[in-house]
C-alpha cells in the first residue's frame, strides 16, 4: 500500500514538472512572438504544430510561422524587417514558399502546386514590399532554396508538383483506402460472378 502511495506521488510529480515544463515553453513563446501580438490560445497552436523545440525553432526562422494559419508571409516579414531581417536569407525565401503552398491551400483547395507557379507566387511575396528593383530577389535564388527544400524533404515533389509534407501524406492515404475499397469491391464483385 505505502509503495502504491509512493508510485502514485511519483507520477503526480512527473505531471506536475511536465505541467510546469509546458507553461513555462507557452511563456517563452509569448515572449518571443510578443511583437506579432499573439493571444495564448495561438501560443498554443504554434507549440502544438512545433513542440518543445518552438521556442528554438522559430529564434532560428521566424518565417516557419508561415506553416501555420493566421501567420501570412507578408505579416511575418513586416515584423522580422523591421528587426532588421536580411531580404536574400534563404529562411525568408522558404517562408514565402511555405506560405504560398498553404495560402493556395486555403483559397483554391490546392493540395499542391508546380514548381513553376510556386516559384513565381513565392517571388511576388519576396518583392511585393521592396520598392527599389536592384534590392528585388531573382527567380534563381526562389530556385535554389527549394531545391533544397526538396532535397531535405521540407516539401514533397512528385512530377514537378510540389506538396506539403503532412499534405501529400494525407492525399497518399487517401488514394491508399480508395484503391483497397476499389480492390475489395472488385474482388467481391468477382467472386460474386
Amino acid at each position: 500500500r505505502q509503495r502504491q502511495m509512493c508510485i502514485r506521488d511519483r507520477n503526480k510529480l512527473e505531471a506536475i514538472k511536465t505541467s510546469y515544463a509546458e507553461s513555462r515553453m507557452l511563456q517563452d513563446l509569448m515572449t518571443l512572438l510578443s511583437p506579432f501580438k499573439i493571444t495564448p490560445k495561438t501560443a498554443q497552436k504554434i507549440y502544438q504544430f512545433f513542440g518543445p523545440a518552438s521556442v528554438d525553432i522559430l529564434k532560428k526562422s521566424p518565417f516557419e510561422l508561415c506553416q501555420i494559419s493566421g501567420f501570412g508571409f507578408l505579416r511575418v516579414d513586416a515584423i522580422v524587417q523591421k528587426n532588421g531581417g536580411d531580404l536574400r536569407a534563404p529562411m525568408r525565401i522558404k517562408g514565402a514558399l511555405f506560405w504560398a503552398l498553404e495560402d493556395s491551400k486555403g483559397k483554391n483547395g490546392h493540395l499542391f502546386l508546380t514548381s513553376e507557379a510556386l516559384q513565381k507566387e513565392a517571388l511576388q511575396l519576396l518583392n511585393a514590399k521592396i520598392p527599389i528593383p536592384s534590392l528585388r530577389l531573382h527567380a534563381q535564388e526562389v530556385s535554389d532554396v527549394l531545391e533544397d527544400m526538396i532535397l531535405h524533404g521540407e516539401v514533397v515533389s512528385v512530377k514537378g508538383d510540389i506538396y506539403l509534407p503532412r499534405v501529400f501524406a494525407q492525399e497518399d492515404e487517401t488514394a491508399r483506402r480508395i484503391a483497397m475499397r476499389v480492390g475489395a469491391v472488385s474482388y467481391t464483385h468477382l467472386r460474386a460472378h
